[in-house]
């Protein structure tokens, strides 16, 4: 019997294929590996994902979108409708009731007497003495009393200008007549001529 022929070595497995050095630190960072089989680099398993600085930014900028829309809406919600103020038209002017007094005129008018010095009374109230001015309010035409002792009292209408009025005096009473004395009666001549005396 022939000897067993021995059996052939396994081939040598190829010696793996050296990867760029900076490949293999942009998968690190990624958090990928790097797989190979059979002695040749595989494509990457998937394509590169954002930075989590990016996905973080992405994230916090929704959530603010959000809660900024959230807010808006409840603000429209919550705040109460404003009733809408009606203003009454306003009311047509009566003639009658915005009718303004008519100003009175003031009257200037100057008293004066003849004798002077009399006292002058307006509606009972004492004003002054002769010559004098008064200021007169109202549109008729008041009167006026002037008294002087020793004088007749006059009464005289009042008017803008000068009043002059005369104030007559008293007449003084006449004197009552006197009684008559009795005068004794004349002498009478008797018939013989003389002259007799009647006694008292």
């Amino acid at each position: 019997a022939s000897a067993p022929t021995p059996a052939a070595p396994p081939p040598a497995a190829p010696e793996p294929t050296p990867v760029p050095l900076d490949a293999a630190r942009r998968q690190l960072l990624m958090g990928q590996t790097l797989e190979t089989t059979g002695g040749a680099p595989e494509a990457w398993l998937a394509p590169p994902l954002p930075p989590r600085r990016r996905l973080s930014f992405n994230a916090a900028l929704g959530v603010g979108l959000a809660l900024l829309v959230g807010l808006v809406i409840a603000l429209v919600l919550a705040t109460p409708e404003q009733p809408v103020e009606t203003v009454p038209p306003p009311a047509e002017p009566v003639a009658a009731q915005l009718a303004l007094p008519v100003p009175t005129p003031r009257q200037a008018v100057e008293l004066v007497s003849t004798p002077p010095d009399a006292e002058v009374y307006v509606l009972g109230e004492l004003r002054g003495r002769t010559p004098m001015t008064l200021e007169l309010e109202g549109l008729g035409a008041p009167r006026a009393v002037l008294r002087k002792k020793g004088y007749q009292e006059q009464n005289v209408a009042l008017r803008a200008g000068q009043v002059q009025v005369l104030l007559p005096r008293v007449a003084s009473p006449k004197p009552e007549p006197r009684p008559a004395v009795p005068t004794p009666d004349a002498p009478k001549a008797d018939e013989d001529g003389a002259r007799r005396f009647d006694t008292w």
